[in-house]
């Protein structure tokens, strides 16, 4: 079943863009409206365009006031519905990137004498060239690649940073359902990682996103509900049978819905406008969350990780001394933090082959500070 949620159209709204504006109608008084042709006959020209990026609206023209239209050929609207051909700059795995593989495909069969042949071949050889680096264990983020051994050589603290980029980018995506429901599973994961503190700030932008989304959902739903009540008292036995049915199997949806992430251990769920049960819900989980996670961001990670870094530094110079000094405060800031098991091991490596690397004897000191000639 398609769940069709108020974060969902949300984010449907830009997908939009591109199509609507594959049209054009040039004006007599000056000026052009780019959009999707919707009717063109003697009654006149109508248009759908964005009036916002989020919002769309219609405009009709007469055949008088309009110099001509330009309408796109089947193949451009289908090339513009494939949006941004370049890979990503962040790739975590190969569904995005299949994906756009598919529909270039798609395009390349249905289209094969399309001007934009050779450029969608391009596109495909640079996106097999990522997909062939991901399935080697290659991960990018932000541009920049990072081997499958790096990674390897440092699994928990890379498979952390790897779970904070889902977060971002679903930040970015404007969908903060998703993205707090993978920072709980970096949180849970990955309670001591270098990247946490960051995580709780992004985490508590989101959860202010989603009350956003609540206090405007149930804002609308008092004017909604004195408007279906309005609709009931005037309605037929029937219309209003229809009415309630339509109530109650979403109030239902919800439930079920709400009880599918719990079964999956996520607190999250996407608005549902009309159900008010499930916005107070939602509502309840964002108050307790935003409590929680703003005690987790007083703890004090970033000063632990910063002795932490420093003690690597200094033990890379050979101090050893210095480098043992830090620990204390890294563990009495943030007893979780992972890389103070890190350094404890590497210095007492140090410390072991040290007490195992027998002394020079003194004619050996002698011999090594005798300047020859």
């Amino acid at each position: 079943m398609k769940r069709r949620t108020f974060a969902h159209l949300i984010l449907m709204c830009p997908v939009f863009l591109t199509v609507l504006r594959a049209d054009s109608v040039i004006l007599k008084k000056g000026g052009e409206i780019q959009g999707q042709i919707i009717s063109n006959d003697s009654n006149g020209i109508v248009i759908e365009y964005f009036a916002t990026p989020t919002i769309r609206d219609q405009k009709t023209f007469t055949q008088e006031e309009v110099v001509r239209v330009v309408k796109s050929s089947e193949d451009e609207k289908a090339f513009q519905d494939l949006g941004k051909l370049t890979p990503p700059p962040t790739a975590l795995d190969q569904a995005l990137l299949d994906d756009l593989g598919r529909k270039i495909d798609a395009f390349l069969g249905q289209y094969p004498t399309s001007p934009h042949y050779e450029e969608l071949k391009a596109a495909n050889r640079l996106l097999e060239e990522d997909r062939a680096r991901l399935r080697m264990g290659d991960r990018k983020i932000d541009g920049v690649w990072t081997l499958s051994r790096q990674i390897a050589a440092d699994p928990y603290q890379w498979a952390a940073k790897l779970k904070f980029q889902e977060v971002k980018e679903y930040s970015r995506n404007n969908d903060p359902v998703k993205a707090l429901r993978s920072y709980e599973l970096l949180e849970k994961n990955y309670p001591g990682s270098r990247v946490l503190p960051d995580a709780l700030d992004l985490a508590l932008q989101q959860l202010e996103k989603l009350q956003e989304l609540v206090i405007t959902a149930k804002s609308n739903f008092e004017v909604i509900d004195k408007r279906r009540q309005k609709a009931l008292a005037i309605s037929t036995s029937d219309q209003a049978k229809e009415i309630r049915e339509g109530l109650r199997s979403e109030e239902v949806s919800a439930k079920a819905i709400a009880k599918e992430v719990e079964l999956d251990g996520t607190k999250f769920v996407y608005v549902f406008p009309n159900t008010l049960d499930a916005l107070n819900a939602l509502q309840k989980v964002i108050t307790t969350e935003k409590v929680r996670v703003g005690l987790l961001q007083k703890i004090p990670m970033r000063q632990s990780l910063h002795a932490t870094g420093e003690a690597i530094r200094l033990l890379s110079s050979g101090n050893l001394k210095e480098a043992t000094a830090e620990l204390p405060s890294a563990e009495k800031f943030w007893p979780a933090n992972v890389e103070i098991a890190s350094v404890k091991h590497q210095i007492e490596m140090i410390s072991k082959e040290q007490t195992n690397t027998p002394a020079p004897s003194p004619a050996a000191q002698a011999t090594s500070t005798t300047i020859k000639p």
